[in-house]
Protein backbone atom coordinates (compact mmCIF):
# COMPACT_ATOMS: atom_id res chain seq x y z
CA UNK A 1 0.00 0.00 0.00
CA UNK A 2 2.51 2.58 -1.25
CA UNK A 3 3.04 5.16 1.48
CA UNK A 4 -0.47 5.12 2.97
CA UNK A 5 -0.68 4.63 6.72
CA UNK A 6 -3.81 4.50 8.86
CA UNK A 7 -3.45 6.73 11.92
CA UNK A 8 -4.63 5.37 15.25
CA UNK A 9 -6.93 7.46 17.40
CA UNK A 10 -4.73 9.41 19.81
CA UNK A 11 -7.22 9.08 22.63
CA UNK A 12 -7.69 6.11 24.94
CA UNK A 13 -10.76 7.41 26.84
CA UNK A 14 -12.42 9.24 23.96
CA UNK A 15 -14.28 7.33 21.25
CA UNK A 16 -16.13 8.55 18.19
CA UNK A 17 -13.51 11.09 17.05
CA UNK A 18 -11.04 9.98 14.39
CA UNK A 19 -7.58 11.54 14.36
CA UNK A 20 -8.13 12.79 10.80
CA UNK A 21 -11.22 14.74 11.85
CA UNK A 22 -9.76 16.31 15.01
CA UNK A 23 -8.18 19.36 13.34
CA UNK A 24 -11.48 20.23 11.64
CA UNK A 25 -13.36 20.19 14.95
CA UNK A 26 -11.55 23.10 16.62
CA UNK A 27 -14.54 25.47 16.68
CA UNK A 28 -17.35 22.93 16.87
CA UNK A 29 -19.44 21.93 19.85
CA UNK A 30 -19.58 18.22 20.51
CA UNK A 31 -22.21 16.15 22.28
CA UNK A 32 -21.17 13.07 24.18
CA UNK A 33 -21.95 10.60 26.91
CA UNK A 34 -19.39 11.04 29.66
CA UNK A 35 -18.64 8.51 32.40
CA UNK A 36 -16.72 9.70 35.46
CA UNK A 37 -15.12 7.95 38.45
CA UNK A 38 -16.47 10.39 41.05
CA UNK A 39 -20.21 10.56 41.62
CA UNK A 40 -21.65 13.97 40.71
CA UNK A 41 -18.45 15.24 39.05
CA UNK A 42 -18.79 17.36 35.89
CA UNK A 43 -15.52 18.62 34.32
CA UNK A 44 -15.00 22.37 33.96
CA UNK A 45 -16.37 23.95 30.77
CA UNK A 46 -18.60 20.92 30.09
CA UNK A 47 -22.32 21.70 29.89
CA UNK A 48 -24.39 18.99 31.57
CA UNK A 49 -27.38 18.10 29.39
CA UNK A 50 -28.98 15.13 31.16
CA UNK A 51 -27.91 12.84 34.01
CA UNK A 52 -28.13 9.11 33.36
CA UNK A 53 -26.93 8.26 36.87
CA UNK A 54 -24.45 9.64 39.43
CA UNK A 55 -21.44 8.80 37.28
CA UNK A 56 -22.80 9.09 33.73
CA UNK A 57 -24.38 11.97 31.85
CA UNK A 58 -24.85 13.52 28.44
CA UNK A 59 -22.98 16.75 27.80
CA UNK A 60 -22.05 19.41 25.30
CA UNK A 61 -18.60 21.01 25.11
CA UNK A 62 -16.14 22.71 22.77
CA UNK A 63 -14.06 20.23 20.80
CA UNK A 64 -10.82 21.77 22.05
CA UNK A 65 -11.59 20.25 25.48
CA UNK A 66 -10.95 16.71 24.21
CA UNK A 67 -7.32 16.75 25.35
CA UNK A 68 -8.29 18.00 28.83
CA UNK A 69 -10.97 15.33 29.16
CA UNK A 70 -8.45 12.67 28.09
CA UNK A 71 -6.02 13.82 30.79
CA UNK A 72 -8.63 14.23 33.56
CA UNK A 73 -8.17 11.34 36.02
CA UNK A 74 -11.82 11.62 37.13
CA UNK A 75 -13.08 11.00 33.57
CA UNK A 76 -13.42 7.30 32.71
CA UNK A 77 -14.71 7.65 29.14
CA UNK A 78 -16.15 10.05 26.59
CA UNK A 79 -18.34 8.67 23.77
CA UNK A 80 -18.82 11.47 21.24
CA UNK A 81 -22.14 11.37 19.42
CA UNK A 82 -22.07 11.05 15.67
CA UNK A 83 -24.04 13.66 13.77
CA UNK A 84 -26.57 11.98 11.52
CA UNK A 85 -27.87 13.33 8.23
CA UNK A 86 -31.52 14.31 8.07
CA UNK A 87 -33.69 11.74 6.33
CA UNK A 88 -36.35 13.15 4.03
Amino acid sequence: MGGFEIQKNRYSKVSGVAEAKHDKLETNKLRAIIKVNVEGYVPDHVELRQRIDGEMFTAEFASDLLDRLEEDERVASVAVSEKLDIID
